[in-house]
């Protein structure tokens, strides 16, 4: 319950972000396809292409419904700059409460 709207699944459980103190959390769970940097174009769209066909598909939303999820299909552009806002937020994150890695 980590993102900014209740799931459809447990419609009953707040979310973090209404948790007094901690209003306008939002950390929601994502999962993307990557592919190595130099994979030609037109297989990344038609890997893209695919990814959209099967999210629509009327069994596999009710799949990942009953599980809480919801599929949102990001062309490459849109995920791209997903991915590059999530590295600069945690990126911030981690500088400002300063942790390391440790072995």
């Amino acid at each position: 319950m980590t993102g900014s709207e209740r799931t459809s699944i447990a419609p009953g459980i707040p979310t973090v972000a209404e948790t007094p103190g901690l209003e306008g959390f939002n950390v929601p769970i994502w999962y993307g396809v990557f592919v190595q940097a130099r994979t030609p174009p037109e297989i990344v769209t038609r890997l893209a292409d695919a990814t959209a066909k099967v999210t629509a598909d009327k069994a596999v939303a009710a799949s990942l419904e009953a599980q809480g999820l919801q599929a949102l299909v990001l062309r490459e552009q849109a995920f791209a700059k997903l991915v590059a806002e999530e590295r600069e937020t945690w990126n911030r994150l981690i500088t400002e409460a300063k942790l390391k890695l440790s072995e």
